[in-house]
């Protein structure tokens, strides 16, 4: 067998036509998709292209909804929480990282004193590094 080389569009192009197609929302299908390919890059190969079919197949059971999403259940002046309705957790993760540094700005603290708890939601293997970064740029 030999080697298959793709660019990383072509690689997330392809994770998230899986998905929508294993009933998987345009929007949580990005959002993973968008994970999996950073993961496969960082050389987190047991975080990347190989959950591809079991994330699929939990879509297509109903065991995780591929259609949920996420919102702000909860908030304090400096912490949130995000109930990811029984969906994919980089989805949620997205919604902290987009609304945790306007929520420590307006309290008038560095984004890393923010905090989400997220809840209602699967397990989402390795966190990609990069999105924990978004959030001290």
């Amino acid at each position: 067998m030999s080697d298959v080389y793709l660019f990383r569009d072509q690689l997330q192009s392809l994770i998230q036509r899986a998905l929508e197609s294993s009933n998987v929302s345009q929007e949580n299908a990005l959002s993973v998709a968008a994970a999996l390919t950073q993961a496969q890059i960082d050389g987190q190969v047991g975080h990347g292209i190989s959950r591809v079919a079991s994330y699929c197949a939990q879509a297509r059971s109903g065991k995780v909804h591929g259609h949920a999403t996420p919102h702000i259940a909860a908030e304090t002046a400096s912490a949130l929480r995000i109930d990811a309705q029984h969906g994919f957790a980089f989805p949620a993760i997205d919604l902290a990282i987009k609304e945790l540094p306007n929520k420590a700005k307006s309290m008038g603290l560095r984004r890393r004193r923010s905090s989400a708890r997220i809840t209602l939601v699967s397990p989402a293997g390795m966190l990609n590094v990069w999105r924990c970064k978004t959030l001290w740029d």
